[in-house]
């Protein structure tokens, strides 16, 4: 589509909107909270193109206790410690509701930041008592004999969770719409490719994180669209607010990208 990118690693969605808001990124790719709580301190970040969500057919986190565990369901969880890997993102918000939904508040339980690749190092050493984790992670706790306590995105309620898109600053869009609308066109393309070739699909993620042939094959995927929609960003605004992540009235049309 006649773009040339210069792709940047970082080691977490604050750094990456942090730059973007900083003009050291034209775009950046975030969960959906982490842009709802920049928009209610009144920073303008939108959604620009493509979007990954989970429901029950495309399932990609669980909340895992250890091989041997006590810990069957969410009432056992009650004064425990959990790993989440970042406070306050959708993560975060996706199990605090998961608690409430099943009877529990968020003081319920203990929380505690540990990065994924980490956490079934502190969950074998008993500095936790679950975590909060994604596939690949999920795929190889499972290899490792640790059991499920529960989808904390979609088990309680089913519902189509939108999870994550590209963002840019809306001053940033006015001044490059044509190139935005460029990229949204090639990621448009991408999804098309990935839902219809999902062998191919797997093989390239394999590739391009160099996680082992086995787990590429057996572990969940998201699914795709090209943009998140405003039923998406509705349902985790109301959320968020539930949650007290935000006081501030954010509409999901502040959050979306219109392009006229």
């Amino acid at each position: 589509n006649g773009l040339k990118l210069e792709l940047k690693q970082a080691p977490g969605v604050a750094v990456i909107l942090n730059s973007v808001i900083c003009d050291s990124l034209d775009l950046g790719f975030s969960n959906l909270v982490s842009p709802i709580l920049a928009r209610a301190q009144g920073i303008d970040v939108v959604a620009v193109a493509d979007s990954s969500f989970e429901d029950d057919a495309h399932s990609r986190h669980a909340l895992v206790v250890k091989k041997g565990s006590p810990i069957k369901g969410a009432q056992d969880l009650k004064g425990k410690t959990v790993a989440v890997n970042t406070l306050r993102n959708i993560d975060h918000l996706m199990l605090i509701r998961w608690l409430r939904l099943n009877g529990l508040s968020s003081d319920s339980i203990r929380l505690v930041e540990v990065p994924f690749p980490r956490m079934d190092t502190v969950l074998m050493q008993g500095h936790v008592d679950a975590v909060a984790i994604v596939e690949p992670f999920l795929t190889k706790a499972k290899e490792a004999g640790h059991s499920s306590v529960g989808d904390y995105y979609v088990g309680s309620g089913g519902e189509k969770i939108e999870v994550t898109s590209y963002f840019a600053k809306r001053s940033w869009l006015a001044k490059n719409s044509f190139t935005a609308k460029r990229f949204q066109k090639a990621l448009e393309e991408a999804i098309t490719q990935a839902n219809s070739d999902e062998k191919q699909f797997r093989e390239l993620i394999r590739q391009v994180t160099g996680i082992d042939q086995e787990t590429s094959v057996k572990m969940g995927l998201p699914g795709f669209s090209s943009i998140t929609t405003k039923a998406g960003f509705e349902f985790l605004i109301k959320e968020a607010k539930l949650s007290h992540f935000i006081e501030a009235d954010v509409k999901p049309e502040d959050i979306l990208w219109n392009q006229e």
